[in-house]
């Protein structure tokens, strides 16, 4: 295992906070992603990582994971997620998430239309937050999330595949 690397701890605070080599960010996100496709939870990805250089230096200046994730249970969860970088000397660099929005959702089946499922962002510039919603989906209320508090992708992405579940045995 690399350096520094954190095993794949389920709990949404393991995951490290703060500054983290860019290439052991990579290298961990798919770690997660590789558990969730063995056990069954994930169908399909189209993550990609988007490096964004700045056009004076030619240095990276952000970067972007965007796609979605289909659940086997057929929950969606839309990512947009940016972070900054800082290059550190003899190369390579470090990168902090300062915005993201995990979005699930339950595509329409049916006559049953599309339902939210819970929401992670930080829209218009705001402190990061969940909302809640019903099995109707309907948004029910909203918590402010702290550093500490806002999960891992992973988590969500699980987090979704409940409430699926929870939401279908409520029918």
């Amino acid at each position: 295992m690399a350096r520094g690397v954190p095993s794949a701890d389920p709990s949404p605070s393991a995951w490290p906070r703060g500054w983290l080599d860019y290439e052991e960010y990579k290298l961990v996100h798919s770690r997660y992603l590789a558990i969730l496709y063995d056990e069954g939870v994930i169908a399909t990805d189209d993550l990609i990582f988007e490096e964004v250089y700045d056009e004076t230096t030619g240095a990276i200046a952000q970067v972007g994971l965007s796609g979605s994730v289909t659940c086997a249970c057929g929950a969606k969860v839309r990512v947009s997620k940016w972070m900054e970088t800082n290059l550190r000397e003899g190369g390579g660099f470090d990168v902090r998430t300062v915005y993201y929005q995990y979005h699930a959702w339950w595509p329409k089946l049916g006559k049953k239309r599309q339902q939210a499922l819970v929401r992670y962002d930080q829209a218009r510039g705001s402190e990061p937050h969940r909302h809640y919603f019903d099995p109707t989906g309907r948004q029910i209320s909203h918590e402010r999330l702290t550093l500490d508090t806002r999960p891992r992708l992973d988590a969500v992405i699980r987090e979704a595949a409940a409430l699926v579940t929870a939401f279908a045995e409520s029918d």
